[in-house]
C-alpha cells in the first residue's frame, strides 16, 4: 500500500470513530487534512501539518478524550452514569481512537522518512515518551 494512502485510510477510520461520538472539532480538523492530503501538490508539507497536531499542550489530538454526558469512561462514575453496556462501548471506542492515533502518528513519520519500517526509535508517538 502506498504511504499516502495508509495515512488517508488511517485518517478516514478516525473520522468515522469521531462523528459517532459527536467529536465535530477534530473531525472537522480531520477532514480539512483529509481533504488537503488529496489536493495537495506537496503530500510532505500535509503530512507536516498532520504532525503538527499531535506537538503541544492542552487541546491538541493527544489530550482528546471520548465522553458521554461529559463523562470520561474512567472509573465508576461513567458506569453509574451511563449504564455498563454504555460504558463498555466507550471504553473500546477510546481504545480505537488511542489505537488510531498512534497508527496515523507512525505512518506520518514512515512517510517524512521514505521508509517502511515499523518502529520509529528516535521520534516516539508523543504518548509514549518517558519523562
Amino acid at each position: 500500500m502506498e504511504k499516502n494512502n495508509r495515512i488517508e485510510k488511517v485518517i478516514n477510520k478516525l473520522i468515522f470513530l469521531l462523528k459517532s461520538n459527536y467529536e465535530d472539532y477534530w473531525c472537522s480538523v480531520l477532514e480539512y487534512l483529509l481533504n488537503e492530503l488529496h489536493n495537495a501538490d506537496s503530500k510532505e508539507e500535509v503530512v507536516k501539518k498532520i504532525l503538527s497536531i499531535y506537538k503541544g499542550g492542552m487541546g491538541y489530538f493527544t489530550d482528546l478524550c471520548l465522553s458521554r454526558n461529559h463523562v470520561i469512561p474512567i472509573g465508576a462514575s461513567l458506569k453509574e452514569t451511563v449504564g455498563e453496556e454504555e460504558y463498555l462501548i466507550l471504553k473500546n471506542e477510546s481504545k480505537k481512537l488511542n489505537d488510531l492515533r498512534e497508527e496515523l502518528y507512525q505512518a506520518c513519520i514512515e512517510y517524512e522518512r521514505g521508509s517502511s519500517k515499523k518502529e520509529v526509535v528516535d521520534n516516539v508517538y508523543p504518548l509514549h515518551r518517558k519523562g
